[in-house]
């Protein structure tokens, strides 16, 4: 079998302008060849562009046109409506004839001729609407060699059409992928030097592309550019045919944007995306549909660091009233998707990734996440929503590439990320440091155990005769590392007494010691007054011991901890049995108020969440033999709480009907209940009164000026990537979003929230 011949190169023919016909055109073109039609004097140029005129478009686009013209052939020409109103010629090439008289009102109708085609073509060029990469006027047009201007009034005319033809040069370059070469203003991201300053925003995602990461093809217009195009952007808006810089940049933002493609300006100031002061929601983002578009948002982003808001959130995240450094702009195309998102890491081991159809403006405009992951790193836990759009290991792939990035740009803090996931492919669009979860003062549980074994020894008992019973809270700090709060109270610390210690404390006649607020002292009969002085100590610090006996046959598993302490080496002893639930405590399960009911629901969550970390440090061998004997009744304690939650259920149940629970999610669960008034979104602007908590749908960036009066927010939509959650974080504003039943709170009403489980109460006046 032979090779086909190669097929020659399209061959240049020329032809009198006049002579050429619809048939001749058609004849020349089939075969490839490329045909040009030179014009021969001013008669030529009149009959060519008749001939031209009725030549079909689709062969006409194919033809060029040469010649030397004088102003009134050119004029001539350029007037003809089909060539340069309706269709376009493949090219037209101008020589100035020299020779010509180049005044008088042939040259006047020429100039008034090119001003109407310029204008055209800056109007085409605003608009997009003109197809790639040609303008539909003046594209092709050119001063033949553009090596010497004719005497008089000549020289006017190449100032007319030459500033065009600089652009198209740059259109051309830009269309054969010379970008470096043809940009005067935009500097791509991946460049390996910036002039005038990019800002945080581009900084943070050149850094995670030049660490392998994903991201849309970017541009930067830096703030030394900005302010030096200010002036020409600004006459764009005041003329429909920008010239100089302003032409000059749309022409560069059409090169790198074709039509029919949208895009995004996003702000990128030094001082956006800064830990503890991120703009999220501030400043600007604005899609353009074409380059006409640009200018109108250019100013719009750079207001918006001027404007009265930025100013009341520099004020109160502490940076002062006044912008530090100016604002550069990124360009980026907007990328159709099927799913966007933002992966939020607390820097503590948790994760919270969330993804919505079609991008993640919904998610950051904090409207809703359609899906919601949650990532426990320490318990090695992903939890995945139904019909959610990744599978497990799809969702882990996709947490575990976020984790990366955040390791390398944010190791040692918490930080939030915007991308996009489609087919397959992870594409980063923003990434900003989170402020860390306010550190709460955890109860210092070793100095707790050694004040419980001072009080211990004091009532003379020794190292033998009792221990620390491994309740849910003793538990949480000596398997998973866990306190509560400093100021939180403890309802009791259980100390178990040996069966050798029974006898001496049966016979002294005493059994438990409490101490309440209102200094209602229950102490034993016949207690010695020093020992009676070591138990209230103990409560009044907050150690509230309950002594409890042991049962005849009961198993106990025992063993020892030891602890730093100032002096020596502290060792306590603990010990767990299995708890049974009398009848006396079911009865008091359903006889409590139905407040005290959800009270009590809560902290046997809390308890049930122990006890599963527990079981899975046990199960993964790091508690010894101990541990694995405590395995075998862990299935008991589950069923205990189980049976617990039943009865305060039902004692919850006896709530008046209408008052439905009001919860919701925080965003950065704490153990702490905050108390305050309710104040909806309606009436916050006109509140008149102190701090308050805000109710509403959502939290727009209009509310900010009240920021320091909010003491909480409680909002009915929301997401944790939302740009209203990172501002609450960086004001410490407890936030819980997603909330139910939010009508039933009204303003003025005294509310208190749990900010660990996201309920909300309405207090009794």
């Amino acid at each position: 079998m032979t090779a086909p011949a190669a097929r020659p190169p399209a061959k240049e023919l020329e032809v009198p302008g006049h002579s050429l016909t619809p048939e001749k055109a058609a004849a020349l073109l089939r075969p490839g060849a490329e045909v040009w039609a030179v014009f021969e004097g001013a008669a030529g140029a009149r009959a060519t562009a008749a001939r031209l005129a009725a030549i079909p478009p689709d062969l006409l686009r194919r033809i060029c046109v040469s010649g030397v013209f004088g102003p009134a052939d050119a004029g001539s020409l350029l007037r003809s409506a089909r060539l340069f109103r309706k269709t376009d010629i493949k090219e037209l090439v101008f020589e100035l004839d020299p020779r010509a008289a180049w005044r008088g009102a042939g040259l006047a109708r020429l100039r008034a001729e090119l001003k109407r085609i310029a204008l055209d073509f800056a109007r085409e060029l605003r608009s997009g609407s003109f197809p790639w990469p040609q303008p539909s006027r003046l594209y092709g047009i050119d001063l033949a060699g553009g090596s010497f201007a004719p005497p008089g009034a000549a020289a006017a005319v190449k100032r007319e059409i030459g500033f065009f033809a600089a652009i198209e040069r740059k259109l051309r370059r830009l269309a054969a992928g010379d970008a470096a070469g043809a940009l005067e203003f935009f500097q791509p991201l991946t460049a390996c030097g910036f002039r005038g300053g990019i800002g945080r925003k581009a900084e943070t995602l050149r850094r995670l592309a030049a660490s392998g990461g994903a991201v849309p093809p970017s541009y930067v217009l830096s703030a030394g550019t900005l302010r030096r195009l200010s002036p020409a952007l600004g006459a764009a808006r005041r003329s429909p045919s920008p010239r100089g810089a302003g032409l000059r940049f749309l022409a560069e933002l059409r090169g790198l944007f074709p039509a029919g493609r949208r895009f995004i300006v996003r702000s990128s100031s030094a001082e956006e995306d800064a830990p503890g002061a991120s703009f999220a929601g501030v400043f600007r983002s604005e899609v353009v549909a074409s380059p006409g578009g640009a200018p109108a948002a250019i100013r719009r982003c750079l207001a918006s660091g001027r404007d009265a808001g930025s100013a009341v959130y520099r004020r109160l995240s502490g940076r002062g009233r006044r912008a530090a450094g100016g604002m550069a702009l990124l360009f980026q195309p907007f990328v159709e998707t099927g799913l966007g998102g933002v992966a939020v890491f607390d820097g503590q081991g948790r994760a919270v990734m969330e993804l919505s159809r079609g991008g993640n403006a919904g998610i950051t405009g904090g409207r809703s996440a359609d899906w919601r992951f949650v990532l426990d790193a320490r318990a090695r836990r992903l939890d995945c929503p139904p019909r959610s759009p990744l599978s497990r290991s799809a969702a882990a792939r996709l947490l575990s590439a976020l984790a990366s990035a955040k390791n390398g740009l944010f190791p040692s803090g918490a930080a939030s990320f915007e991308f996009l996931a489609g087919g397959g492919e992870l594409l980063f669009l923003q990434a900003r440091p989170l402020p860390r979860a306010p550190g709460e003062t955890r109860a210092d549980m070793p100095a707790v155990y050694a004040r419980i074994a001072a009080a211990m020894s004091g009532l003379g008992l020794g190292p033998r005769g009792w221990s620390l019973a491994e309740t849910a809270d003793v538990a949480a700090f000596n398997f998973l590392g866990l306190a509560r709060p400093a100021g939180e109270r403890l309802e009791h610390f259980r100390v178990r007494i040996s069966r050798a210690a029974r006898e001496k404390i049966s016979r002294r006649g005493w059994v438990s010691v409490k101490y309440d607020d209102d200094d209602d002292t229950l102490f034993p009969s016949g207690l010695p007054p020093r020992r009676r002085a070591a138990l209230e100590r103990l409560a009044r610090e907050g150690i509230f011991v309950m002594f409890v006996l042991p049962k005849e046959g009961e198993t106990v598993l025992r063993r020892t901890l030891s602890f730093p302490a100032p002096s020596v080496r502290l060792r306590v002893p603990f010990s767990y049995s299995p708890e049974g639930l009398e009848k006396e405590e079911e009865r008091d399960l359903l006889r409590r108020d139905p407040a005290e009911a959800a009270a009590w629901l809560r902290r046997l969550a809390r308890e049930r969440e122990i006890w599963l970390g527990v079981r899975r440090v046990v199960r993964a061998g790091k508690a010894g033999a101990y541990g694995r004997a405590l395995a075998r009744f862990l299935p008991g304690e589950l069923a205990l709480i189980a049976r617990k939650e039943r009865l305060a259920r039902r004692a919850a149940a006896r709530a008046p009907s209408g008052s439905a629970a009001v919860k919701g999610l925080p965003f950065r669960p704490a153990d702490a209940v905050l108390s305050g008034v309710a104040v909806t979104a309606a009436k916050a602007a006109a509140w008149k009164g102190g701090p308050f908590v805000y109710f509403g749908h959502d939290l727009e960036p209009c509310f900010l000026p009240l920021m320091d009066r909010i003491k909480a927010v409680v909002v009915s939509r929301g997401a944790f990537g939302s740009h209203a959650a990172q501002i609450c974080s960086e004001l410490g504003v407890p936030l819980i979003l997603e909330t139910s039943n939010l009508g039933l709170v009204r303003d003025g009403d005294r509310v208190a929230l749990d900010l660990r489980t996201g309920e909300v109460r309405r207090k009794p006046e």
